[in-house]
């Protein structure tokens, strides 16, 4: 997974043409652009002079960023025994060639000068920002993309929405091992949280594999879900997970938190569970990929409450029973996974009355904890403010004062003014043992993330 930024790219300004600036349809042609590169003839000798220097800082200021096959040392193609220093035309007045003259002189007795070649650049030789800097009118930017695969994965604002299929092609021409450009139409509003996307260059073809943590990831772009921002999260949690771990991933998508836990911490047992039958396909199909051992791993496609109320409950008392037996070494905890940040901490009041009837110790035997993902938007607020207001969401969901909020971490910023967190709660026994909350929402509205879906 490559994340990308459009400011990332060196800039070619000079050689951009006049009139392609608002192309909605991409002509490759119109780029071409004759001009004239000035250059320096040295030998090979003063290049390790000069290295490390001031004078090689000077060059490097002024000299010529990668342009198709010119760089700013290169062989002369007019004797093998010289070397070429080329320059950016747009940065080199009279001035600025007497200061690089007399700087390379301190380090030779060499007669040198500026000469010009004659050159035609073309889209081919032009990167990325070059391209996006002439396509588009001033003002407007492209701020960037997701790589999963070889499918890019961009959101075209309003005001870029004339030029997306230029982008988009742009994006194909130029990205390495890029085969599909999509838009994301519109948030996260289905029930599965997966995206409605537009093509916008290359092939109609979302299946892709996804390397993460030496992991392979199958799954369809268009029908489940994929944050590859979410990377080190998965491998955070992961880590926190040990081989008499009992793990239960709510909304477990394709497999990013429980096949490694499975594969990597070999947890004692382990229960995934998405609402996208899609997703639960993928995950069961990324079991075998991986060559993970699906005995000590059971699937299950329901709503997120039923999963908790009664698979992970049951089987938590099972846990619990077992331990009853002296020579029998218990779980080091439960962890119960929610990562659907838009909606997660609806899934909280399921907690409350979790083992009520069936279990009356005052303690348990192990912890149990819950890892409920979350946004928090604030406008201009400190971070502090963020982080508190998570803490306030998930108690008053919750519905508990004195539960214990182990951790609150800061997954990414997803805009300027909206975070997402992962919050840890410790869930009290009081709490489980309660009367049931039978307030919860019925799944089928669940499907409407609305405005805490996922900008990315």
């Amino acid at each position: 997974m490559v994340h990308a930024t459009a400011s990332s790219f060196s800039s070619k300004e000079s050689f951009i043409p006049e009139g392609v600036t608002g192309m909605t349809e991409l002509d490759r042609s119109k780029f071409n652009k004759d001009v004239c590169l000035p250059f320096i003839r040295v030998g090979p000798a003063i290049l390790g002079k000069i290295n490390r220097t001031p004078t090689w800082d000077l060059l490097r200021k002024y000299g010529l960023r990668k342009l198709g096959n010119y760089m700013m040392v290169m062989p002369d193609p007019d004797d093998k025994e010289q070397r070429c220093i080329m320059f950016n035309p747009s940065t080199m007045g009279e001035e600025e060639r007497k200061l690089i003259l007399d700087a390379l002189k301190k380090h030779t007795e060499d007669e040198l000068k500026f000469e010009e070649r004659q050159t035609t650049v073309t889209y081919e030789d032009l990167d990325t920002r070059a391209l996006f800097q002439a396509v588009l009118p001033g003002g407007v930017n492209f701020s960037g993309f997701t790589h999963t695969g070889p499918v890019i994965h961009c959101n075209i604002r309003d005001e870029l929405m004339p030029y997306r299929f230029v982008i988009g092609q742009i994006l194909l021409d130029k990205v390495r091992s890029c085969k599909t450009v999509v838009n994301k139409i519109d948030c996260i509003k289905s029930e599965y949280r997966n995206f409605e996307l537009e093509l916008l260059a290359g092939e109609p073809n979302y299946i892709v594999d996804v390397i993460e943590e030496k992991m392979v990831f199958r799954l369809d772009f268009s029908k489940v879900f994929w944050n590859s921002r979410l990377s080190n999260e998965h491998k955070r949690i992961v880590n926190l997970l040990d081989g008499r771990s009992l793990v239960y991933d709510a909304c477990a998508g394709v497999g990013p938190f429980i096949l490694p836990a499975a594969k990597k911490k070999k947890c004692r047992k382990l229960f995934a569970n998405d609402l996208n039958p899609d997703s639960t396909a993928y995950l069961i199909e990324n079991i075998d990929l991986n060559k993970i051992d699906p005995n000590n791993l059971e699937v299950f496609t329901m709503d997120a409450v039923q999963f908790i109320r009664e698979i992970a409950a049951d089987d938590i008392l099972k846990e619990i029973e077992k331990c009853k037996d002296p020579t029998w070494t218990p779980p080091s905890g439960a962890h119960i996974v929610m990562n659907l940040p838009g909606y997660a901490v609806n899934f909280l009041p399921a907690f409350r009355g979790l083992l009520h009837g069936r279990f009356s110790e005052d303690e348990l035997p192990f912890p149990i904890t819950v890892y409920c993902y979350l946004f928090i938007k604030a406008l201009g607020e400190p971070h502090s403010t963020f982080v508190e207001k998570a803490r306030e969401v998930v108690l008053e969901k919750l519905g508990w004062d004195k539960a214990e909020i182990s951790h609150i971490h800061h997954v990414r910023t997803v805009s300027n003014f909206k975070e997402m967190f992962c919050v840890q709660v410790k869930l009290p026994v009081d709490l489980l043992k309660a009367e049931p909350n039978e307030s919860v929402e019925p799944p089928t509205k669940r499907g409407r993330l609305a405005d805490d879906a996922e900008d990315d």
